[in-house]
């Protein structure tokens, strides 16, 4: 018995047409670039110095980053709690320490229309930058299918951010204070470091909440909803490079996981390949109406 792609493509396709308010965070319906001219624009922002996507029609003192919606099946993932420090890392190195999340869609046309929608965000980044500045946008396919890839970092280096906020690591994501130890090298793990984890459940008819759970929760195979943002960040020579960030994850759907951990079959992790915030479930008890259109445990050490 293998994982049943067909079947979670399926689902996926009814989880996202009835799951993300409004309509407007929905990454797959951003393939046309005059629709994100239209609701976004680009800005500047310092400490650290990034680009971001904001909504075109707040005023200039109140920017709300962009944040979208994506629905898919995890194939990867290096999530918390950490339970060990990486050896021989210097602390100038602590910086690239990050979580991360790969998800596919099976061929899913809402997913795949995720991927050409996070294409467009690129190009239109692009546009902002001195032609060949920016890295290409690079994705990854499991098997003959897409996948895609989001990170978020555990710090943010002091010096580069010193009016940022420090915010305690949540007990479930570093329960023997090796992060928090790690951040007095002169980092900091604030908001913009945070992920939220959570689980939806049903109330009741067309009724639907959302709870906190550990990270833990997550396995391979099993469908969730992530919230996500995209940064452009400097690199060294003059270039960029755009990011796909993590904000939150949702737990939809385990049965299709638990198949496979049962029949000992996982969904393919994915190959690399290069083509030429209001963030959270906070409305933890918030009700949406279905329909409404509105590695493993570890560190990525890697670098951008």
């Amino acid at each position: 018995m293998n994982y049943d792609t067909v079947a979670a493509a399926n689902a996926l396709e009814q989880y996202a047409s009835e799951n993300v308010e409004p309509e407007d965070w929905r990454l797959s319906s951003f393939v046309e670039i005059n629709k994100i001219t239209e609701l976004y624009q680009i800005i500047q922002v310092n400490g650290p110095k990034t680009w971001r996507l904001v909504g075109a029609e707040v005023n200039e003192s109140e920017r709300e980053e962009a944040v979208f919606t994506l629905q898919g099946v995890i194939i990867m993932k290096d999530l918390p709690p950490v339970t060990d420090k990486p050896k021989l890392l210097t602390n100038d190195r602590y910086k690239y320490l990050r979580q991360s999340l790969t998800l596919t869609g099976f061929g899913s046309p809402t997913f795949n229309n995720a991927v050409s929608a996070a294409q467009t965000i690129h190009r239109l980044f692009d546009r902002n930058f001195a032609e060949s500045e920016m890295e290409p946008w690079t994705i990854a396919t499991a098997g003959e299918q897409l996948s895609f890839d989001m990170t978020n970092r555990y710090f943010t280096p002091t010096k580069d951010t010193p009016l940022m906020q420090h915010v305690p690591f949540k007990n479930d994501v570093d329960p023997l204070g090796i992060l928090e130890g790690m951040a007095q090298a002169g980092y900091t793990h604030g908001e913009e470091n945070e992920v939220g984890y959570y689980k939806r459940y049903d109330k009741g008819p067309d009724k639907r909440a959302f709870q906190e759970v550990h990270p833990q929760t997550f396995r391979i195979g099993d469908i969730v909803e992530v919230q996500l943002t995209f940064a452009v960040v400097p690199l060294k020579g003059k270039r960029v490079k755009m990011l796909s960030v993590l904000r939150s994850i949702v737990l939809l759907d385990r049965k299709f996981g638990e198949a496979a951990r049962n029949a000992n079959t996982i969904p393919s992790a994915p190959m690399a390949i290069t083509l030429k915030r209001r963030v959270g479930y906070g409305m933890l008890e918030e009700q949406r109406s279905k329909g409404n259109k509105g590695k493993q445990q570890g560190m990525d050490i890697d670098k951008e």
